[in-house]
């Protein structure tokens, strides 16, 4: 989104009845690469003024996302992955699982 500021581009993603049909997995950057997973709960403290930019990027940056195609470490195919240095974390409130990335078990999420 050129010519609006990364809070306005935030505030149009996730509070824009354009977009409210929609969940935004991640956003890239094109003039950098750079990769944020699009966790809802970290974007809505930054909108709501409790944690600044920098701290959103620490809390959302990855290499890239990726979803597991079949059962891994006892996690069902489908689940969300954020990759760091070529080790993929599972996106979970609940549980912390760790591996490393297999394309073979992996695909990018689009």
């Amino acid at each position: 989104m050129k010519n609006r500021t990364f809070k306005e581009a935030m505030h149009l993603i996730w509070d824009s009845p354009a977009f409210c049909e929609h969940e935004p997995l991640k956003m890239v950057f094109t003039s950098t690469g750079k990769v944020l997973f699009m966790d809802k709960n970290a974007f809505n403290s930054y909108l709501s003024g409790n944690i600044s930019m920098q701290e959103l990027v620490e809390l959302t940056e990855c290499d890239e996302l990726y979803r597991n195609t079949q059962d891994v470490l006892g996690v069902e195919t489908g689940h969300l992955w954020k990759a760091s240095l070529n080790v993929l974390t599972l996106i979970s409130d609940d549980d912390f699982v760790e591996t490393k990335l297999d394309l073979k078990v992996f695909e990018i999420v689009e």
